[in-house]
């Protein structure tokens, strides 16, 4: 049995590792043991504890890859270390792209509510002849907004009391603008990374001259939806 071979071999380090930490790999267990039986019969062996743990999240990461675990091109690396590091950044790069996807389907999934709830704002800007400020009229675009400013507002494109804008200058993006639709108000202003520009109190005088507008605008939307 491989159990057996592993004593054998002396490989304790691997029989501790599946006994004394096997609810770690109790759901796919066989899974493991195969690609064990595998690298023994290539002469693979595993000094301490911390290379069979390592090789074991090595495994479960070709797992999630959808990669031969029985395939010794796979799990007997000349060197250990680097292969984790490799297919554990594969990995991560996989689920980062699968969230993605999953992100933009919730993004386009949305659209329809965000056009009902904001379009009372389509086609208002406001500008002081060197800065334009305008809303950003879909939840792509608040999406892509996070994105290219490097700040979390690309996940309040489905927050109801927040109303989004862009303040822009020859069409560049300066800062992004969050006012809430409860009290009116102006959230917060940021410029790429969360930072505020040289022209953050010009933007943030000309939220504020402009915002009983905002507050017309959306009260008689409001009107019209109830009645």
């Amino acid at each position: 049995s491989c159990l057996e071979t592993l004593f054998k071999l002396r490989q304790y380090c691997v029989v501790y590792e599946f006994y004394s930490r096997f609810s770690r790999y109790d759901i796919n267990s066989d899974t493991y043991w195969q690609a064990v039986r595998v690298a023994l019969r290539h002469g693979y062996r595993w000094d301490d504890t911390q290379e069979i743990n390592d090789w074991c999240d090595m495994i479960s990461d070709l797992r999630e890859l959808r990669l031969d675990t029985r395939n010794p091109h796979y799990i007997c690396p000349a060197n250990l270390q680097e292969a984790h590091i490799f297919w554990n950044e594969r990995r991560r790069k996989l689920e980062e792209a699968r969230r993605e996807q999953q992100e933009l389907q919730e993004v386009l999934a949305y659209e329809p509510v965000f056009k009902a709830n904001r379009e009372q704002f389509f086609g208002m800007v406001f500008t002081d002849k060197k800065i334009e400020i305008q809303i950003i009229p879909t939840a792509m675009g608040i999406k892509e907004e996070g994105k290219a400013m490097h700040h979390c507002v690309g996940g309040y494109y489905n927050h109801p009391d927040s109303l989004i804008l862009s303040a822009r200058i020859d069409g560049r993006r300066i800062e992004t603008i969050e006012v809430s639709l409860s009290d009116y108000k102006l959230v917060q202003s940021r410029g790429l990374q969360n930072k505020a520009t040289r022209d953050h109190k010009r933007i943030v005088s000309l939220i504020n001259s402009n915002m009983e507008e905002i507050r017309k605008r959306n009260s008689e939307h409001q009107l019209k939806l109830a009645v």
